[in-house]
């Protein structure tokens, strides 16, 4: 590619692991749902609805698919954005666009300009994961339909298949373990890959699934 830059070769490869967390960070920080809201409704996101910066709580408040789907789109291509930009702009290296991955989901999440309020990192992280390992994605929305089919609850259907395709990840075979942008996918990198996002997204998680179980044990 034309704009295809051999960094490291000038800064070093932690340094361009660095550079590339906060590529990934800054574009992931982007806070798509507040900007349209705010836009459209003149509503701080943050402070209505679920208080969460993401596609739902956008269609929840406006009641409007399109500024709901405008935010699914604006949220997924950040990770597409992020992943892209670590990936060609730093060396081609699996890991730097996985670092860069990270750090869109980890600044979707935590958002410098919402004084680190963000979302909860689903459509940034499926945008990650569809260049790096899109199995993960199609797995994800498989089991996570079939759970919230019966469970009724977007939170613990989230969870659980987040954590059980993360699981998968160990025992599927490497020819299923592929890449939209790279030839071969390094198995120890796109686990690292995969917990830290569990992770991320598992944090923004736990006040609602604190509140689905203590309304099921009242009941």
């Amino acid at each position: 590619m034309l704009f295809y830059l051999n960094i490291n070769r000038y800064i070093g490869l932690r340094l361009a692991y660095v550079l590339s967390l906060i590529i990934g960070f800054l574009i992931g920080s982007i806070p798509s749902a507040y900007i349209i809201v705010k836009r459209e409704l003149k509503i701080d996101i943050t402070a209505v609805g679920s208080g969460n910066v993401g596609a739902r709580n956008a269609y929840d408040i406006s009641g409007s698919k399109k500024i709901g789907l405008v935010v699914l789109f604006l949220d997924l291509f950040k990770g597409i954005l992020a992943t892209f930009c670590g990936a060609y702009l730093i060396d081609n290296q699996f890991m730097s666009a996985v670092i860069a991955g990270i750090g869109s989901v980890l600044g979707h999440n935590y958002s410098p300009w919402l004084k680190f309020k963000g979302g909860r990192g689903l459509a940034t992280a499926a945008g990650v994961m569809l260049l790096l390992c899109w199995y993960f994605v199609l797995t994800w929305l498989i089991i996570y339909f079939v759970l919230n089919s019966f469970l009724k609850n977007i939170h613990v259907s989230t969870v659980i298949a987040t954590v059980l395709c993360f699981m998968l990840l160990f025992v599927i075979p490497d020819f299923i373990l592929t890449s939209i942008i790279f030839p071969t996918i390094i198995r120890s990198e796109i686990l690292f890959l995969g917990a830290i996002i569990t992770i991320l997204i598992i944090s923004k998680h736990i006040v609602p699934l604190k509140e689905y179980f203590s309304k099921e044990s009242n009941n």
